[in-house]
């Protein structure tokens, strides 16, 4: 079991959010058809806004509850984990 603080958590799912954004903008290429290109660029937005509503919340937490700890099993270890791989590119807009 992995104990984890609510702050943590809040970090972890807002750099989630902006990798999904960043890895979809990354494959957006000049070969990319028009209806994949929308449906990159309007998920990226979607998930940049996730990302900063967690990060608005994460400012506006109180100290006490920031430090709660977790003591839920966590199973992954994503943003900071490098093998963690996602990757759009080459897909089109059914595959994404």
């Amino acid at each position: 079991m992995q104990t984890e603080t609510y702050d943590y958590l809040l970090q972890w799912t807002t750099e989630l959010h902006e990798i999904i954004a960043e890895r979809l903008e990354q494959a957006i290429g000049p070969d990319t058809d028009q209806r994949t290109r929308w449906l990159m660029e309007y998920i990226a937005g979607h998930e940049r806004e996730l990302a900063n509503t967690v990060r608005r919340y994460r400012e506006q937490a109180g100290a006490a509850e920031s430090r709660t700890w977790l003591y839920e099993h966590i199973g992954e270890d994503v943003p900071p984990n490098a093998r963690w791989e996602l990757s759009f590119i080459g897909m089109n807009a059914d595959q994404i």
